[in-house]
């Protein structure tokens, strides 16, 4: 696993979307079942006003209050990705 940083650099969304898919493209074997998946959430320093809890409850697989404008109610079962449990 590889840690690449773009926040402080020009246009690092940009470089960062260049970069995921660069290295989807090299990947030897595409398999449908399992794909690659290229994810970092960084909501410390660029997101504050975003409520934390989210993560917990993805990591619980169960909703602790509603989001996404009631589409996710309290309650309700949140998929999460293996590789989240890591």
């Amino acid at each position: 696993m590889s840690t690449y940083e773009f926040a402080c650099q020009k246009d690092g969304a940009t470089r960062c979307a260049q970069i995921t898919q660069l290295i989807a493209s090299n990947r030897e074997v595409h398999d449908a079942d399992n794909p690659l998946v290229v994810m970092h959430l960084d909501i410390i320093k660029a997101f504050c006003s975003v409520r934390r809890q989210a993560q917990f409850d993805v990591l619980a697989e169960r909703a602790s209050t509603s989001y996404d404008n009631r589409n996710v109610r309290d309650g309700d079962m949140i998929p999460c990705a293996p590789s989240l449990r890591k």
